[in-house]
């Protein structure tokens, strides 16, 4: 059998499309883990298990006294990532057959420091401690190398370039070994020869090689450069094609790099002539295949990798933090909104998510039976809170990633359940915590097969070989760290430095080749350079995704001292910015971001062309519903209306405190709390009445406030509603209403348009109706809005609810608040209510009007204002606030806290005479005329002098 190996995928797909061309059939070709698998295969060698990351996993933690004792309990990941680096690195310069031996003090000379030593040691101790298990490539190699005498199927004839390889010592001994055991001596060996000369790297000691190619002679420049050997050289003629272009970020460089491949396409360009470099470990191949993909280019050499969320990792921290007496609430909807959870997606997780409805936990039961329930467990153990965890996870969902499964899933409880073992003999909270600290959620990077196309653009990392000449190379990430191989780089992720591993190698039989591999590295990126005919453009960005600048790479240092003299050198001086920049691929297209803007219309007006009322519609297609306060905002500002219904408000985390909103949710639940209590018989007024409604309103509403630091707001708080309970339980006793709903859905339409609300209470009485909002407010405002007809939520309500279809309407219906702060009862008709009895502490009150007049008139000048806003909106016209308008509706009690909140709105507030000067169209101007009358109609008519 005959085995051509190749350092990677993209040199192997054109391997195998070379002998293909040359009908050369049953030669294999594949990297170094196939060959191993090919000679487990040919040795019927049984496949060893890898233990590797298991191993190291557990022994890393037993460690008390290792150098990482301490910083593995801070940020586990970390440290375990740079042990395996560090470890690995020490096993790839180390013969298979041999151990790793402890180094002994007394021998160590002074160049080496005892930190080295110490470091040194404690991974020599760790892989003993490891049963000297090594990673799964090492172990198949290992059992080969031990067996390679015995019988096998079939010989196997190894074919590869020197030059493309720079072998760990390890690898050396398989491929010295292999060449021993069976010299390639096949039918196929010219054929082959003459298909990995096709492929091979540039031979840059043959000049011949070079000749009559610019960027070759530029190439083999750069590589002295690189290891600082022409430091006389006479400076070369920079290519004409050669380009720098600077880009803002590395986004810019990809949509760049597509435009570019677009405009040499319609030159006529093949798409085998192009070829794309990025730097490896980094994102750029993501963005470039999305980039690919939108502009309908083909490309070769790329995989389907995605960077996925940890949903994972992400709920399991937040159940730990769930497990904490004092966890905050938002701990709870964290793990409620988990993409894991059963509900995931259905309608009842909006409702599970943003208010806790009374059938929370039977629209949950209906999706997971139970799991609620077994969130709020509170548990005092590792091994009670491992099987809670596990318990949690049998209810969740596989979401369709391969890193998110079910079985991963069960990794990562395994995981977490042996640091929690670690660390339980100092007690339980402590193993909490820890283990919280350890547990870092983060991205998943899940890897895919790379796609080979025929007649695609090829795209390969800096890391790769390119097997064939092209008349385009495109590089992009042209900043540091990229492109540069120093020696330090062959150790960045391992705990010593490159100096301090050189020195071990001289104490040590480890041969860690790490000037080798650095100049290996450099050589290839020139063999890169040097594949180039016509054009060769670098790409960088000018800062990162952060904000931070990004210098260039240190490689454009070198390639400036190929054109230019030493002491005149300028790396800048090969880039241009991508706005100035004449590039023969790159086109620049003028393009105004300002809108258009009417001239018959001044700034301060907004015209949308479109019927605003039309852009929100539910999952079906149909209006979606207004309310009363989205009423009341499109009244008091469109613009905050239009924001809001658009989702554009503020989505930051507020500090947990105890505001004026809260305050009133936490009152309002108390009387939610005792109207659900109140079936089929409404209970008297008493002290403990109050204080158990009160008491789990707190822990449903603001968890929080249970902490003794609030202790003393949450007792004003109760001492504020208390009174106003109190004399609504006594109201309701003497005059006889029963309570006979609570958060009633109201919905129909009005003005044409659907609307909706919810009632917090429903009473009745001798066939009247009588529907009442809990206002945590004093009466003062509310009775205000009555009197200016200013009033709309009664009016909404009003109509509603006499839409419901009934067979027995009410004779007599009322609408009004209760105010608690002053125990006043604010209603729109006194008719129906009548006043208390004696002793009772709540006073009804209702607006001054002459007798006879309508009730509908305590909303009359509200519906004018929403029948002008509604044609407004439908025109697709909104009108900026002026500076004065909030303290307008303050005046008639209504505060516009669409006003103040928003700083959208602030920003875009403006004087009332420009607004009355605009120079608009006719219909435009009408409908300006409305409004000016309407807001002039706020002011509240004089008062009578006596």
């Amino acid at each position: 059998m005959d085995f051509i190996l190749v350092p990677d995928s993209l040199t192997a797909n054109e391997v195998r499309k070379q002998l293909a061309e040359q009908s050369c059939h049953g030669v294999m070709v594949g990297n170094f883990s196939r060959l191993l698998e090919v000679l487990t295969q040919l040795w019927v060698h049984p496949t060893p298990g890898d233990f590797w990351a298991d191993k190291l996993q557990d022994n890393i933690l037993k460690s008390k006294q290792a150098f990482w004792a301490n910083s593995i309990q801070v940020d586990e990941h970390s440290v375990r990532q740079q042990l395996d680096a560090s470890l690995q690195f020490m096993l790839n310069g180390l013969p298979l057959n041999q151990p790793l031996q402890a180094l002994n003090s007394s021998t160590i000379p002074n160049a080496l420091s005892q930190k080295a030593q110490d470091y040194y040691n404690d991974l020599v101790a760790l892989h003993q401690d490891m049963d000297q298990v090594r990673p799964i490539e090492q172990m198949l190699a290992q059992q080969w190398l031990a067996n390679m005498e015995a019988p096998a199927l079939d010989t196997l004839a190894l074919h590869y370039d020197a030059q493309s390889f720079c072998f760990e010592y390890w690898q050396a001994e398989v491929v010295t070994a292999l060449a021993k055991l069976n010299p390639p001596q096949s039918i196929f060996k010219n054929m082959i020869e003459s298909v990995l000369q096709q492929v091979q790297q540039i031979d840059f000691a043959d000049t011949s090689t070079l000749e009559g190619s610019d960027y070759s002679a530029m190439a083999k420049r750069l590589l002295d450069n690189q290891l600082a050997e022409n430091e006389t050289a006479k400076p070369l003629p920079k290519p004409a094609e050669l380009v720098g272009v600077i880009c803002r970020d590395a986004l810019l460089e990809c949509e760049v790099v597509a435009s570019m491949v677009q405009n040499l396409q319609q030159q006529g360009t093949a798409c085998t002539d192009i070829s794309v470099v990025y730097p490896s470990n980094s994102d750029y191949a993501i963005w470039l295949k999305k980039q690919f993909e939108a502009s309908g280019i083909l490309a070769s050499n790329l995989s389907d990798t995605k960077r996925v969320v940890d949903w994972q990792a992400h709920l399991l921290r937040d159940l730990l933090v769930l497990q904490n007496p004092l966890s905050p609430p938002m701990a709870r909807k964290s793990v409620l909104c988990n993409p894991l959870m059963p509900w995931g997606t259905a309608k009842s997780r909006i409702q599970l998510i943003e208010k806790d409805f009374t059938d929370v936990e039977t629209l949950a039961n209906k999706i997971s039976e139970g799991l609620l329930a077994i969130l709020a467990e509170k548990q005092n153990s590792v091994a009670g809170l491992v099987t809670w965890l596990e318990t949690i996870a049998s209810h969740l969902k596989a979401l369709p990633q391969s890193g998110l499964t079910h079985e991963s899933m069960q990794q990562k409880i395994a995981q977490l359940a042996s640091t929690l073992a670690q660390y339980q003999d100092e007690g339980f909270e402590q193993a909490l915590q820890k283990s919280l600290n350890q547990l870092q959620p983060g991205n998943i990077s899940l890897g895919g097969t790379k796609q080979h196309l025929l007649d695609s653009v090829v795209v390969l990392d800096d890391q790769e070989h390119l097997p064939k000449k092209v008349k385009h190379l495109i590089v992009v990430g042209f900043n540091q760290p990229h492109y540069a191989y120093p020696i330090h780089t062959g150790v960045k992720q391992t705990v010593l430095n490159a100096k301090a591993w050189q020195w071990l190698s001289f104490e040590t039989d480890l041969l860690f080749q790490l000037n080798k591999k650095s100049q290996f590295k450099q050589k290839q990126l020139a063999d890169t350079f040097a594949k180039t005919t016509h054009s060769l453009t670098l790409l960088s960005s000018q800062q990162g995704f952060n904000g931070s600048a990004l210098p260039l790479s240190d490689l454009a240092l070198d390639l400036a001292l190929c054109f230019e003299e030493p002491s005149k050198v300028n790396s800048h001086a090969l880039f241009e910015p991508l706005e100035s920049i004449q590039h023969p691929f790159i086109e620049q297209v003028e393009t105004s971001l300002s809108p258009k803007v009417d001239d018959k219309l001044n700034k301060h007006f907004f015209n949308f062309n479109q019927d605003l009322l039309r852009l929100h519609k539910d999952y079906d297609g149909n209006p979606r519903a207004e309310s009363p306060s989205s009423f009341e905002n499109m009244m008091v500002s469109p613009l905050a209306w239009l924001l809001d219904r658009q989702g554009l408000t503020k989505k930051g985390w507020e500090v947990e405190t105890l505001d004026i909103m809260l305050q009133g949710t936490i009152a309002h639940k108390v009387f939610e709390l005792y109207e659900q209590s109140a079936q089929p018989k409404q209970p008297a007024y008493s002290a403990s009445l109050f204080d158990d409604f009160f008491a789990q309103a707190v822990q449903e509403d603001a968890p929080f406030l249970q902490n003794p630091s609030w202790k003393l707001e949450v007792s004003q708080l109760s001492q504020q509603v208390r009174p106003a309970f109190k004399a609504f339980v006594d109201w309701l006793k003497a005059e006889n209403w029963q309570l006979v709903d609570s958060e009633e859905r109201l919905k129909g339409t009005l003005w044409d348009i659907p609307v909706k609300g919810f009632a917090d209470a429903v009473l009745e009485k001798n066939n009247r109706t009588f529907i009442l909002d809990y206002k945590k407010s004093s009466s003062t405002s509310r009775l205000k809005r009555l009197e200016q007809g200013l009033d709309l939520q009664t009016y909404i309500y009003r109509t509603l609810y006499l839409q419901k279809p009934t067979d027995n309407p009410p004779q007599g219906m009322v609408t009004g608040y209760y105010n608690l702060n002053d125990q006043v009862m604010v209603v729109d008709d006194m008719t129906h209510v009548g006043q208390p009895m004696q002793g009772v502490e709540l006073n009804v009150q209702a607006p001054n009007q002459p007798p006879g007049q309508p009730v509908d008139d305590q909303s009359s000048v509200a519906i004018r204002h929403i029948k002008a806003r509604l044609k407004q909106l439908q025109a697709g016209l909104i009108l900026a606030n002026t500076t004065q308008d909030a303290e307008r509706w303050k005046k008639v009690g209504i505060t516009a806290y669409a006003l103040e909140n928003n700083s959208v709105i602030q920003r875009s507030l403006v004087a009332v005479d420009e607004v009355a000067n605009l120079n608009a169209e006719p219909a435009v101007k009408t409908l300006l005329e409305v409004h000016q009358e309407l807001m002039n109609s706020l002011e509240p008519a004089p008062k009578e002098q006596k």
